[in-house]
């Protein structure tokens, strides 16, 4: 059976009625919020166990959020790197909290020096998942399109 629609407001309104969009949109935020994780968790592949257990996700009616739950410094300090230069003294503790984490054999002094003198290239992983769901998005709108109009 087909039915006519005239105007926005009959439109809306037949949209809403039957939940056309909020499922589709449900749909594409739990999806580009799993595109996310997945690629955030590949980029920080081989860090530490509790790098990859802090990404998270946290899905609303109309947005989505990635986010690592490590403290900002330790997120920073892997997304961004450490340049060359770095004193030791403003790395020291966090370093001797990640060899303890990890139980690396280094002692947190002669690591806090490596990084002072050869800096540490960062991972980018958030960066990466960002990008990975900008390029996914219209994939994920034209299939959320698609299936509303299938069910219209």
């Amino acid at each position: 059976m087909s039915e006519v629609i005239i105007g926005m407001d009959e439109l809306e309104e037949r949209l809403n009625r039957s939940g056309m969009t909020t499922e589709g949109l449900k749909e594409v935020l739990e999806e580009a919020s799993s595109i996310a994780v997945k690629t955030a968790v590949m980029g920080i592949d081989g860090g530490a166990g509790i790098a990859v257990r802090s990404i998270s996700r946290e899905i609303n009616p109309m947005s989505a959020r990635v986010y690592s739950a490590m403290p900002k410094a330790r997120q920073e300090s892997i997304e961004l790197g450490r340049p060359a230069g770095t004193p030791v003294e403003e790395i020291i503790g966090q370093i001797a909290r990640w060899r303890k984490a990890v139980g690396h054999p280094e002692p947190a002094r002669v690591i806090a020096e490596g990084i002072r003198e050869r800096g540490v290239k960062g991972r980018f992983f958030m960066a990466a998942a960002k990008q990975k769901v900008e390029e996914d998005l219209p994939r994920l709108l034209n299939n959320m399109a698609k299936s509303i109009e299938d069910k219209f």
